[in-house]
C-alpha cells in the first residue's frame, strides 16, 4: 500500500499479473506530483498506458486491436534521453532517468490540462490495459519488483540508438538535434480501427473496462516489436482471445483526437453572406467536440420520459417552420439529409471531424416525425424536408428498445445505413434554405445524367446543376423544347469536406484518417413545382438572337435581354458542375519528371469502395490541388487512365517562384489530390459578370452595335479607298488587302466592322500593326485587343512585339492565372511581370543623391517595390526614398495603388487579354473602372469563337467604344456542351459573328491570301469551304519534313490508314492503337527534325488527347482541334480516333472542325484514321476525293509495334 496526499493506492495481484490499480474504490486514472502530471495512466476498454513528462509526453503506449502502438516524446526541444524497455517474468521495475524533483514543474501534453479528465486513445486492447497498470504502479518507489510478474524497465543508454523491442535491447535516438523517425500508424498495418470501450460506473459515468477473465502470460525475450512495425502475434503477448468478446461504446473525451492537426485562425475573415454557409463556417473543432462529449454521456442514459410529450401539443395549431439563421447554443452539430427511408430521414455530419477516427456511431443518425424543432416549437414533418437540407442537430438519444450493445463500434461497412441503428434526433433546428421561385426552365431531353423515362432533367435559371422531376407528375406530356417555370430548392454545400481551420501540413494525415467516411455525395436540386410558361414569356426568350427587331432600346428591355442571355448558359454551367469530383484522394507520387512545360508528376487515384473513378470527371485541363505534408501546389491534369483498381493521373504543377522539390525528392511523397471546384455562381460571374445596363443609352455607340447584331438595323457600308493601303510596320510589310484594316480604323463613321479572314492570312499581325499605327494618331484613347483563349492573346502580343513596341501596352492577366498557363503562353508583357519592371526603371531615375523630394506617385512606386521585395535598402542612395520607406505599408497606405501607379508611369494604350480577364480587371481595379469611357476601340480576335454571353458584358462595359470583329466565319463556332438544348445554346451562346457576316449586319471586308499553309492544302480547303476564293503559297515538292519521316513527299497532306478500334471513355473516345502509331511517327520526326521546327498532335476527341499526352514527352504539343484554332505548327498529326458510326457522327463530320484541323500546318499535315470508315462519312469523303492516291497510305500495326520494341 502506498499513501500519498491522504489517499491510498492498492495494487492487487492475480496469478502473477497486476490486474487492478485502485484508489479507494475507483480505478486509478492519473498520477500527479505537486499538482503537475508526472506520469499519467489511462485505462479504458481493452488497454492503454500513458506516461507523461515535461511539456510533451515522454512515452505513450497504446494497444488496439491486434497491434501495439508506441509514441515517444520529450520536452519541446527534442529528445533529451534514451530509454530501454524490457519485460521479464521476475517482476516489474521502472528506472526513471530524471528525478521526481525535475518533473514537478513539467506540464501535461497539449489538451490534457490540469484537473481536466482526458480519455485514452480508442485503439486499445483489454490485456495491455492491465500491463499499463503494472507499469504505472511500478513507477512508485514503494512498490517492489517482486510484487508483480510482468515488468517494464526503463534504463538510460545515450550511446546507442536503433529499434524498440520487448525482451531485447532497444533504444530511441538520444541526439536532441536529430528528429526521431516517425513511427507508422499501426492501423495501416493492422487494418483495425476499433472504438474505445467503456462501462458506466455507479454514477452513470463512462469508465475503463477491465476483463477479469483475461490473463497475460509472461513474455519471452525472443518476442520483439521493431520500429518498422513488424506484425505482432497478439496470442504470443496476450494469450488466446475470446471470439465473442464485445467492444464497448465510445467514451467521453475532453480533447478532440484531431486537436493537434488544427489551428485557431487569427485572420479576420469576412463571414459568408449566405446564412447556411455562414453556419457551416461557424462550426469549429471545439463545438464538434462538445457535441461528441454530450453524445458519449447519452449512450448509457436509460430511456426516460419524453422531453416534449405529445399530449402537451394535442389540439394546438401546428406552427410554420422557422429557419434558424444563427448557431444554437452548444452542444450542436450540423448534419445534412442524405436519404429518405420511409418516414425517416438519414443524416450525416457536414464535417467528417465529428466522426473523426473513433466515433463511427455518429456517421449516420435518424430523424423522424418524433424529433422536436426547438426553434419552431413543433414536431418534425419529414414530408417537408428534402435531400441536401442542413440541420442543426442539438440532441440525440438511442432508439426505443436499443441498448448500448447495439451502437456502431467499428468502421466496417460504416457507409451502410443498415449498420447504424442506434441514434435518433431528439431536438433540432432547420438551417435556412435557398429556394428560387418561378425560374425559367428547359428540359435537357435525353442529355441528363443516367437518363431514364421516370425522371425528366431540366436546366433552370440561377441553378448551377441539373434538376430532375418525376415525369408522371408533369402537367404536360411532352416538354422537350417547351419553356417552363419552376420553384426549386438548391443545396448550398455538400457534406464531407474538412474544416478550413486544418493545418495544411496535416491535411494528408487527416484525409487518410477520415478516408472511410468521405463518400461522394450528390444532391440534385429539388424541383418543388413546375408548370408551362405563358406564351408571351416563351416568345420573348425565343426572340433573343433578333431581339431588337421588335423591341426598342430601353433600360427595361436591356435588362430583360441580359437576363435571358444569363439563362442561356445555365445548361452549360450545370453540365460542367456535373463533372466535378468532390472526393479527396490520399495517394503517393510514383513518378516525377521535369519537362519543358514544368514539373510533371504521376500518382494513382484509388477507386472509391464499390465503384470505379469516372474518367469523364478527370479530363485534361481539370485544375487540382496537391496537398503534400509541408506545402500545397496547384496543378492541371494532363491525362487520366484506368490501370487496375486505380486511375493513373498525370498532371503538371502550377507554381510561382522556386519549387523546393526535385523530381527525385517528389517520388514516394504522400499527397492528397483534390479537384478545385469553381462554384456555379462563380462560373456565371466569370462568364457574364454583373451585366449591369449602362445609364447612358441614347449616347452609347456600343449599344447601337448590340442592336445591329441582334436584328435591330444594319450598319451602313463604308467606303474603303484602295490607294494607300500598303505600308510597312516594324519588320512586317503589309499587303494592300491587309492594309484595309488600318483604313477602316481611321474612318470616323465606323461603329463596327467584320473582318472575315481565311486561315493563315496574317490577320493578327495586320490587325495589331494597324492598331499601333492608329494609336499613334490618338494618344489619349485606349484600345482593347481581346480573345476567348490565352493562346490567341499571346499570339497578339507576339505580333505587337514584331511590328511596333513604341506604342505602350500590357497584357491583363492575374499572377494566379499566369502561373496556370503553359510557359509558351506566357509573355514578358504580362501585368504581373511588367509592373515591377516599369516601376523599377522609374525609381532608378529618381534614386540620385541630389533629388530632395519625391512626388506622391514616385513615393508610391518606391513603397510598393520594397513591400514586394523587388528592391532593398542597400540599393538606395536618395535620402527622400529612405524617409518614405519608414512609413508603415499597411498602416499608412501609399496614395496610389499598384495598378494606378503602373498606369500613370507606363501610360499603356493597348490592353491585351482574354475577354474574361479584361472584364475582371476593368471591374475590380478602381482606376480602370473610372476610365472605361477612354476605351475608344475594342477588337475581338478569333471572333467566330465569341459567344453571346461574352459579347454582351463587353458591350455593357465599354459603352463609348466601337467594335471590330476579326475571325473566320467558316471555322469553329463558340464552344458549347453537346448536351445543352438547342434553345439554350441559341440564346446564351449563339453565333454572333457568323450570323452577322452572313447577314452583313455591319461592314464586311475579307482577307483571302493565305501565307501559312502549303499551296496544295490551301487549294483543297478553298474548294471545299471558301468557294474557291483563296490564294496561297507556291507549291513545294518534295516536302522536306515528309522526306525526313521517310514518307511520300509529293503532297503535303497524307492519310495513314490503320485498322484500329475505338473504345468509349466517358462521353469521349480513345483509340490505343492509333495513339501508338502517332507516338512512333513523332519519335521518327524527332530524329530528323531541324532546329526550331515544331510539331503538334491534334485530336478530335479530348480523351484521346489525354491518352496520347501521357505517351509523349512534354516538348510535343498535344491538344484538341478545338483548342488549337489560331495556332500554327510546322507539322501536324491529325487523329480521327473513331472507327464505328463515323458516317452518322455529326461531331467528326463537322466541316468547321475539319477545316481547322487541316489548316494548322506550315509544311505538312498527316491524318491518321481508318480509310474505309472515313470514306463512308460525307465530309471526310469530300476531303479524300481531293487527295491524290499516292497520299493515301496503308499501315500495318505490327510494323509500328516492332519499331517500338
Amino acid at each position: 500500500m502506498f499513501c500519498g496526499e491522504g489517499r491510498g493506492l492498492r495494487i492487487e495481484r492475480r496469478q502473477g499479473t497486476v490486474r487492478d490499480c485502485l484508489v479507494g474504490s475507483e480505478a486509478v486514472t492519473e498520477f500527479r506530483a505537486s499538482g503537475e502530471a508526472v506520469t499519467e495512466f489511462r485505462a479504458s476498454g481493452e488497454a492503454v498506458t500513458n506516461f507523461g513528462l515535461r511539456k510533451r509526453k515522454l512515452l505513450r503506449i497504446s494497444g488496439f486491436g491486434n497491434r501495439s502502438y508506441y509514441e515517444f516524446r520529450a520536452s519541446e526541444n527534442g529528445f533529451g534521453s534514451c530509454y530501454e524497455f524490457r519485460a521479464s517474468e521476475t517482476g516489474t521495475k521502472l528506472d526513471p532517468t530524471s528525478s521526481s524533483e525535475q518533473a514537478r514543474d513539467n506540464r501535461p501534453e497539449h489538451g490534457a490540462q490540469e484537473g481536466v479528465e482526458t480519455w485514452a486513445d480508442h485503439r486499445v486492447s483489454p490485456s495491455t490495459a492491465s500491463l499499463g497498470a503494472a507499469a504505472a504502479a511500478s513507477s512508485l518507489p514503494t512498490v517492489k519488483p517482486s510484487d508483480v510478474s510482468v515488468a517494464l524497465s526503463i534504463t538510460q543508454n545515450p550511446q546507442t540508438s536503433g529499434s524498440l523491442s520487448f525482451g531485447s535491447k532497444a533504444t530511441v535516438n538520444a541526439n536532441p538535434d536529430v528528429e526521431m523517425e516517425v513511427i507508422p500508424d499501426p492501423r495501416e498495418i493492422a487494418g483495425v480501427n476499433g472504438p474505445l470501450q467503456y462501462l458506466a460506473n455507479e454514477k452513470g459515468e463512462p469508465v475503463a473496462k477491465t476483463d477479469e477473465d483475461m490473463e497475460i502470460p509472461s513474455i519471452d525475450e525472443s518476442w520483439a516489436v521493431q520500429v518498422e512495425m513488424e506484425a505482432i502475434d497478439e496470442d504470443a503477448l496476450l494469450g488466446p482471445q475470446k471470439e465473442n468478446q464485445e467492444e464497448e461504446p465510445p467514451a467521453k473525451k475532453a480533447v478532440h483526437p484531431f486537436q493537434r492537426y488544427y489551428v485557431t485562425s487569427t485572420r479576420s475573415e469576412e463571414p459568408p453572406k449566405c446564412p447556411a454557409l455562414k453556419a457551416i463556417k461557424g462550426e469549429s473543432l471545439d463545438s464538434l467536440q462538445s457535441f461528441r462529449e454530450a453524445t458519449a454521456e447519452c449512450i448509457q442514459k436509460p430511456e426516460g420520459f419524453p422531453e416534449h410529450p405529445l399530449e402537451d401539443f394535442k389540439g394546438k395549431e401546428v406552427p410554420e417552420t422557422k429557419f434558424c439563421s444563427f448557431s444554437p447554443p452548444r452542444p450542436y452539430a450540423i448534419y445534412q439529409i442524405v436519404d429518405r427511408d420511409g418516414a425517416s430521414m438519414t443524416l450525416t455530419p457536414m464535417h467528417p471531424e465529428l466522426v473523426a477516427n473513433d466515433r463511427p456511431d455518429l456517421f449516420y443518425v435518424w430523424l423522424t416525425n418524433t424529433a422536436f424543432d426547438t426553434y419552431s416549437q413543433k414536431f418534425a414533418n419529414c414530408s417537408e424536408m428534402y435531400k441536401g437540407d442542413l440541420i442543426f442537430v442539438q440532441k440525440l438519444a438511442r432508439k426505443p428498445g436499443k441498448s448500448p450493445e447495439d451502437i456502431k463500434r467499428d468502421f466496417v461497412k460504416v457507409l451502410d445505413p443498415k449498420e447504424h441503428n442506434y441514434w435518433r434526433v431528439i431536438e433540432y433546428r432547420m438551417v435556412p434554405r435557398n429556394i428560387w421561385r418561378r425560374q425559367e426552365a428547359l428540359s435537357m431531353g435525353r442529355n441528363g445524367r443516367d437518363y431514364n423515362k421516370k425522371e425528366t432533367a431540366f436546366a433552370i435559371n440561377h441553378i448551377g446543376s441539373i434538376a430532375y422531376f418525376p415525369t408522371k407528375k408533369l402537367n404536360k406530356k411532352k416538354v422537350d423544347g417547351v419553356w417552363m417555370e419552376a420553384d426549386v430548392f438548391a443545396p448550398v454545400a455538400t457534406a464531407g469536406k474538412l474544416m478550413s481551420s486544418i493545418d495544411p501540413s496535416y491535411r494528408v494525415t487527416v484525409t487518410k484518417e477520415v478516408s472511410l467516411i468521405t463518400p461522394t455525395w450528390t444532391f440534385d436540386p429539388t424541383i418543388l413545382s413546375i408548370t408551362e410558361m405563358e406564351q408571351e414569356g416563351a416568345t420573348h426568350l425565343d426572340s433573343i438572337p433578333v431581339f431588337f427587331r421588335n423591341n426598342r432600346m430601353t433600360k427595361e428591355n436591356l435588362e430583360s435581354f441580359a437576363r435571358a442571355v444569363k439563362l442561356g448558359i445555365h445548361g452549360q454551367v450545370a453540365l460542367q458542375t456535373e463533372r466535378y469530383d468532390n472526393r479527396a484522394y490520399p495517394t503517393e507520387v510514383v513518378s516525377a519528371t521535369q519537362g519543358l512545360s514544368g514539373l510533371i508528376i504521376t500518382a494513382p487515384l484509388p477507386s472509391p469502395p464499390g465503384r470505379m473513378i469516372s474518367l469523364a470527371k478527370w479530363r485534361r485541363g481539370v485544375h487540382l490541388s496537391l496537398d503534400f505534408a509541408r506545402c500545397t501546389f496547384s496543378a492541371v491534369s494532363l491525362s487520366t487512365v484506368i490501370e487496375g483498381e486505380a486511375a493513373m493521373l498525370r498532371c503538371r504543377l502550377i507554381h510561382s517562384g522556386h519549387v523546393d522539390f526535385t523530381p527525385e525528392q517528389l517520388v514516394g511523397q504522400e499527397v492528397v489530390v483534390r479537384q478545385k471546384k469553381v462554384e456555379a455562381d462563380d462560373l456565371m460571374r466569370l462568364a457574364t459578370g454583373n451585366l449591369t445596363v449602362p445609364d447612358d443609352i441614347s449616347g452609347s455607340t456600343a449599344l447601337r452595335v448590340l442592336a445591329a447584331l441582334h436584328g435591330g438595323f444594319t450598319l451602313p457600308e463604308l467606303q474603303i479607298p484602295e490607294n494607300d493601303c500598303q505600308w510597312t510596320a516594324g519588320t512586317v510589310s503589309l499587303t494592300p488587302e491587309q492594309g484595309k484594316i488600318y483604313t477602316l480604323l481611321q474612318n470616323p463613321d465606323m461603329k463596327a466592322a467584320l473582318v472575315d479572314c481565311a486561315p493563315g492570312t496574317g490577320k493578327t499581325t495586320a490587325l495589331v500593326a494597324s492598331l499601333c499605327r492608329h494609336a499613334s494618331t490618338d494618344t489619349k484613347g485606349w484600345i482593347i485587343v481581346g480573345a476567348m483563349s490565352n493562346a490567341a492573346t499571346a499570339q497578339a502580343v507576339q505580333a505587337w512585339k514584331k511590328v511596333d513596341r513604341l506604342v505602350p501596352g500590357v497584357r491583363l492577366v492575374t499572377a494566379k492565372n499566369r502561373n496556370r498557363m503553359d510557359p509558351e503562353l506566357q509573355t514578358d508583357y504580362d501585368y504581373p511581370v511588367l509592373w515591377p519592371r516599369v516601376l523599377i526603371e522609374a525609381v532608378i531615375r529618381v534614386n540620385q543623391p541630389g533629388i530632395n523630394t519625391l512626388s506622391p506617385l514616385m513615393e508610391s512606386a518606391v513603397r510598393h517595390l520594397f513591400a514586394h521585395q523587388f528592391m532593398h535598402k542597400q540599393d538606395i542612395v536618395n535620402s527622400s526614398i529612405h524617409k518614405a520607406l519608414k512609413l508603415g505599408y499597411k498602416t499608412n497606405k501609399p496614395t496610389h495603388t499598384i495598378f494606378q501607379t503602373f498606369l500613370e508611369i507606363h501610360k499603356p494604350q493597348l490592353f491585351f487579354g482574354t475577354v474574361v480577364s479584361v472584364r475582371l480587371f476593368f471591374s475590380s481595379e478602381l482606376w480602370l473602372r473610372l476610365n472605361t469611357d477612354r476605351v475608344t476601340t475594342t477588337v475581338f480576335d478569333e471572333s467566330s469563337q465569341l459567344p453571346r454571353y461574352s459579347l454582351v458584358p463587353m458591350i455593357y462595359t465599354f459603352t463609348k467604344s466601337r467594335f471590330v470583329f476579326i475571325g473566320d466565319s467558316r471555322q469553329l463556332a463558340p464552344y458549347a456542351e453537346q448536351a445543352v438544348p438547342e434553345k439554350l445554346k441559341s440564346i446564351g451562346i449563339g453565333l454572333p459573328f457568323i450570323e452577322a457576316v452572313k447577314q452583313k449586319r455591319a461592314p464586311v471586308i475579307r482577307l483571302n491570301r493565305v501565307f501559312r499553309c502549303p499551296g496544295e492544302i490551301t487549294d483543297l480547303v478553298s474548294k471545299l469551304y471558301y468557294d474557291g476564293m483563296l490564294s496561297g503559297k507556291d507549291r513545294v515538292s518534295p516536302v522536306p519534313i515528309l522526306q525526313g519521316l521517310r514518307l511520300p513527299s509529293s503532297f503535303p497532306l497524307l492519310l495513314i490508314s490503320a485498322e484500329t478500334r475505338e473504345r468509349r471513355d466517358g462521353t469521349s473516345f480513345v483509340n490505343d492503337a492509333e495513339a501508338e502509331v502517332v507516338v512512333q511517327l513523332v519519335e521518327q520526326w524527332k530524329t530528323a527534325k531541324k532546329e526550331d521546327e515544331k510539331a503538334a498532335v491534334l485530336c478530335l476527341y479530348l480523351a484521346q488527347a489525354a491518352n496520347v499526352s501521357r505517351r509523349l514527352d512534354s516538348d510535343v504539343y498535344v491538344n484538341t482541334v478545338d483548342a488549337s484554332q489560331g495556332a500554327e505548327y510546322d507539322l501536324v498529326f491529325l487523329l480521327t480516333t473513331r472507327t464505328e458510326n463515323v458516317a452518322t457522327c455529326r461531331f467528326i463530320n463537322d466541316a468547321t472542325r475539319i477545316n481547322v484541323g487541316l489548316t494548322r500546318s506550315k509544311q505538312a499535315t498527316i491524318v491518321i484514321g481508318d480509310r474505309r470508315n472515313l470514306s463512308g462519312a460525307q465530309e471526310w469523303k469530300r476531303v479524300l476525293e481531293l487527295m491524290p492516291e499516292e497520299a493515301k497510305l496503308e499501315a500495318k500495326l505490327e510494323d509500328f509495334a516492332s519499331q517500338s520494341n
